[in-house]
């Protein structure tokens, strides 16, 4: 399918352009930058589209998604989570609450944990990348982690980090935004008790990664993803 204009691209969403170019600044659509015009994938249109519309109401706030994740969506919400995040009581109560969410609701629900953009950069760097401090592998590059039946895509990183880190790698091994790229980047923005909980580790846990799979537009991928969230919820229950 041919990619679209930013112009286009709004009309298919019943949107400004502003607010298209905002969405593919946050990586909520995927789009290539060519001779200074961006290009959008519309398959990426659709699919936000069709999160659009099932989402039924807002999504949680970039704390409250993290801190559901950690949790296991409040099952096992522990002290250590409580106290980095500052939950309060009503806060703890509206994340437990979310157990009774169906699975496929976290296409749209955890949104907000982070920006996503999808780059393209040397082979050769990724492993770099990945051994990079700060830098979480997740999503599709962590299958041998969770004993996924997927297959990993060959030469391809999807990862979590901080701003500053983000900038520094962008920097040091000339990323630059590819719609249809090998890296997908996700930048997570927390107050840094919070944010250390979440990127002081080499690979996300299932519940993190459950979602990566199921935002994909690959079906068979999404599903597994819906798999693992449940599997996940059920031997987190009491």
């Amino acid at each position: 399918m041919a990619y679209v204009d930013v112009h286009e691209a709004a009309q298919m969403l019943n949107v400004n352009v502003q607010r298209t170019r905002a969405l593919i600044a946050s990586g909520a659509l995927q789009a290539t930058k060519v001779a200074g015009v961006w290009l959008v994938d519309p398959e990426s249109v659709h699919a936000y589209v069709h999160r659009r519309h099932d989402s039924g109401g807002r999504p949680l706030s970039a704390q409250s998604a993290w801190a559901a994740l950690l949790s296991d969506m409040g099952r096992r919400l522990t002290d250590e989570i409580i106290e980095a995040f500052e939950l309060n009581s009503e806060q703890r109560r509206r994340i437990r609450a979310l157990t009774q969410r169906e699975t496929d609701d976290w296409r749209w629900l955890a949104r907000n944990r982070a920006t996503v953009v999808h780059a393209d950069v040397r082979p050769a760097y990724l492993t770099r990348i990945a051994a990079t401090p700060a830098v979480v592998q997740a999503g599709l590059s962590t299958i041998t982690d969770h004993h996924l039946d997927l297959t990993e895509p060959a030469q391809s990183l999807d990862v979590y980090t901080d701003a500053r880190t983000a900038e520094v790698l962008v920097s040091t091994y000339a990323i630059h935004a590819a719609a249809s790229g090998n890296l997908t980047l996700r930048t997570v923005q927390l107050a840094t008790a919070a944010q250390q909980l979440v990127l002081d580790r080499v690979a996300m846990p299932r519940s993190v990664v459950a979602v990566d799979l199921i935002e994909q537009r690959d079906e068979r991928t999404s599903r597994v993803g819906r798999d693992l969230l449940r599997h996940a919820l059920d031997e987190a229950s009491p």
